[in-house]
């Protein structure tokens, strides 16, 4: 979590633990060029791909489409969200930017869910949701992914509260959070693990049975491929 990830990395590598690592997996970390690297896996969500967004601040890319090129190879992401015919298209769009298609598409699957009210907590299967109304709660970069999470299982959007990427959630938030599941009549509050970590300490102060999907990523096709490339390099 360090954000100077050199100094992070020396803080580990002086510690007992840190002597022992030879290997080091860097989440988002594409665009911290100071650091040597043995191997670039550049994910693209399938849902929001780069060709239909554009630079910050007018959106979510933090490089131009030609940093592409730096990657030793690309991954698809959320595969789950669009069609066969779009999975493709992004695929031959890959090529003409990197040289080659991705290497792999992946798909998010709800594994389980964490039901937890003010008195006990439960693992149940995905379909547990079917036919209940949830407010779905998140502050996460794909927030319509989450929404389409709950309709797959079949469960009934009654509101969504969708806050930026890594915000807090402060007395207000969760106070406006309360009004909103008692105006749409919802039974659950689902939201992700990033967000329920923020919330836990002041659960109880949400009026509502908390659903936290579990997940998994499912190698649609490439799983051999990305092994072999990661191993490669180890």
């Amino acid at each position: 979590v360090q954000p100077d990830r050199i100094a992070g990395l020396e803080e580990l590598f002086a510690t007992d633990a840190g002597k022992e690592i030879d290997c080091v997996v860097l989440d988002d970390g594409f665009q911290h060029r100071q650091i040597a690297r043995d191997l670039d896996v550049v994910l693209i969500d399938a849902s929001r791909p780069p060709d239909r967004d554009a630079l910050l601040p007018q959106g979510y890319l933090r490089e131009p489409v030609s940093a592409l090129r730096r990657a030793d190879c690309v991954v698809l992401t959320h595969t789950e969200l669009v069609d066969d015919a779009e999975v493709d298209r992004i695929g031959r769009w890959v090529d003409e930017h990197t040289g080659s298609e991705p290497l792999a598409n992946t798909a998010h699957r709800w594994a389980s869910l964490d039901v937890i009210d003010s008195e006990a907590e439960s693992l149940q299967e995905p379909g547990w949701l079917a036919g209940k109304r949830v407010f779905v709660v998140c502050a996460v970069g794909n927030p319509q992914a989450v929404r389409a999470g709950v309709e797959h299982l079949g469960g009934v959007v009654a509101g969504m509260r969708a806050l930026a990427d890594h915000q807090e959630y402060g007395i207000e938030e969760i106070r406006r959070i309360n009004t909103r599941i008692q105006e749409t009549n919802a039974e659950v509050a689902l939201m992700t693990k990033k967000d329920w970590v923020k919330v836990e300490p002041d659960r109880l102060s949400l009026r509502a049975r908390i659903v936290i999907p579990r997940l998994d990523l499912a190698f649609e096709q490439g799983l051999e491929s990305f092994n072999q490339r990661v191993l490669s390099v180890l």
